[in-house]
């Protein structure tokens, strides 16, 4: 085993995966550290019998910016669904499909029953909005709620109640859908672009993956932290490793824990990287998870930010590529 640098990310899941992969490809000695038994966090595979059974629903939009950099798709062997929803209404399913995609189905898609030939227009026009301009300019544009944004363009309560509801709800985790207009349209804006896949061998593939491009003596399972600052790391076998940097990449409870009691969200996706460093101390550098809203896949922190300026000083990092990012956990 080689001997440990003091840089440490707590917790295998595919923030700090990610985040122990562009430390490494900056030839920082970084050391995962992992409580369970693999990697992938909620991102994981089990094989029982001839099936596959992934932990939770999850699928992969392969628009996504950070996935297509971080991912080899080719490797996965991604399996697309089809553009589209089944909708169930007046007791039966209906196909309603991407027609910018699949011209074919476009006339099966005007007749389908989840609104009116005026809603379907309109949605048109938001699809057009959504898929143009730049990320940051979607970010940059004026927030409100999913449902007030709908409301706003015009769309009937039905349309909003036969397929947005139903389909955003469960993308955001929000059947009220009082999400952020704009994570609405990013999301949106995803599955106009991409396919909505699976991996061959399931979701932990994409875990697997990651953890593949690092050493395999720098992953360590079963090494539960139960503190981090003053300098070190406190594991539960009490273990104290010397540190001099540290990421916390676990869910919103977890990271509360370990960081005496911030952040205090306890959903949502766990960032590392970015503006979020403090000093813990005089010793360990802690790189804080940052959340707050559901499903902010794609987002990303630039090395330019004076977060992520002082956090490569202190790992001796010479680069202007963004640092870390994102992941989701549901």
């Amino acid at each position: 085993m080689t001997q440990d640098d003091g840089v440490y990310v707590v917790g295998a899941g595919l923030a700090g995966l990610r985040c122990a992969r562009r430390l490494h490809d900056q030839g920082v000695a970084v050391t995962v550290l992992e409580a369970g038994d693999g990697v992938g966090g909620r991102v994981r595979t089990d094989r029982v019998e001839d099936f596959l059974l992934d932990r939770g629903f999850q699928v992969l939009l392969t628009a996504y910016p950070e996935a297509a950099e971080a991912l080899d798709y080719g490797r996965l062997e991604l399996r697309p669904f089809d553009p589209g929803a089944i909708v169930r209404t007046g007791g039966k399913l209906v196909t309603v499909t991407d027609p910018f995609r699949r011209r074919s189905a476009g006339l099966r898609t005007l007749l389908a029953p989840v609104g009116t030939l005026g809603d379907k227009l309109k949605v048109a026009s938001l699809r057009r909005r959504v898929v143009a301009g730049s990320l940051e300019e979607l970010f940059a544009r004026p927030e409100t709620t999913t449902r007030e944004a709908l409301a706003a363009d015009g769309l009937s309560d039905t349309i909003v109640d036969r397929f947005f509801r139903p389909l955003f709800g469960g993308v955001l985790l929000d059947r009220e859908l009082g999400t952020s207009s704009r994570m609405f349209e990013f999301v949106y804006r995803m599955l106009a672009l991409g396919d909505v896949s699976l991996p061959a061998r399931g979701m932990g593939a994409i875990s697997e993956q990651l953890a593949g491009g690092l050493p395999a003596d720098r992953v360590r399972l079963g090494r539960r932290v139960t503190a981090v600052g003053h300098g070190s790391v406190l594991l539960a076998d009490g273990e104290r490793l010397p540190a001099r940097a540290v990421v916390v990449a676990t869910d919103g409870p977890t990271a509360s824990g370990l960081l005496g009691g911030e952040p205090r969200h306890t959903a949502g996706v766990q960032v590392a990287g970015g503006d979020g460093v403090d000093v813990v101390g005089e010793g360990a550098r802690v790189l804080r998870a940052r959340g707050g809203g559901r499903k902010r896949c794609g987002e990303q922190r630039e090395a330019g930010r004076p977060g992520a300026q002082r956090l490569h000083r202190a790992l001796g990092i010479h680069s202007s590529a963004s640092l870390a990012i994102c992941s989701v956990s549901a």
